[in-house]
């Protein structure tokens, strides 16, 4: 209603809260929420209230305390006088799909870990290495072995470069 009390509820909304409907009719809509919810749905509602119908993501907190990700669409009742009477959300449960991008996330998240990781040792190694034949050239009075590590160590400095480029990339 125009107070955001909940006038009418079918059952499935009630048992994906976890709710009777009578648990649920009269209540506000904010006892269906967490703090950071009842925040959201507060800028929600006085968008329904300017008229704006919408669909968007939201979050529900069960009886259980256990979080309902929902698609929700909004639509506000306006009278005929053109003031607000409330409004009417049609939710759709995405609850599992949610978990999923938060596991896709997490996975994205430990692969571009891994990949930093691979990068900085790959880097780190090549510059080992590179130094080593350096030292090797630097201790050798054989000119043509000095001339064979340096062009060596170049060409491992170059892979080097052309690692980091592609990392960048």
């Amino acid at each position: 209603d125009a107070d955001s009390n909940t006038t009418f509820v079918n059952q499935r909304m009630a048992e994906m809260l976890g709710y009777t409907m009578a648990e649920m009719i009269n209540q506000p809509l904010f006892a269906f929420m967490d703090e950071e919810g009842k925040t959201i749905a507060a800028e929600n509602v006085e968008r329904r209230r300017q008229g704006i119908k919408e669909q968007h993501d939201f979050k529900f907190r069960r009886k259980d305390g256990e979080s309902l990700w929902v698609t929700i669409q909004t639509n506000p009742i306006i009278d005929r006088d053109g003031a607000y009477q409330g409004a009417l959300g049609m939710i759709s449960d995405i609850t599992e799909r949610k978990r999923a991008e938060d596991q896709v996330r997490t996975a994205l998240a430990e692969k571009e870990m891994l990949l930093r990781e691979l990068n900085h040792r790959t880097k780190n190694n090549l510059n080992i290495v590179a130094s080593l034949i350096h030292l090797q050239a630097e201790a050798s009075d054989n000119y043509q072995f000095r001339a064979l590590a340096e062009t060596l160590e170049n060409r491992i400095r170059s892979i080097a470069q052309v690692h980091q480029m592609l990392y960048r990339a």
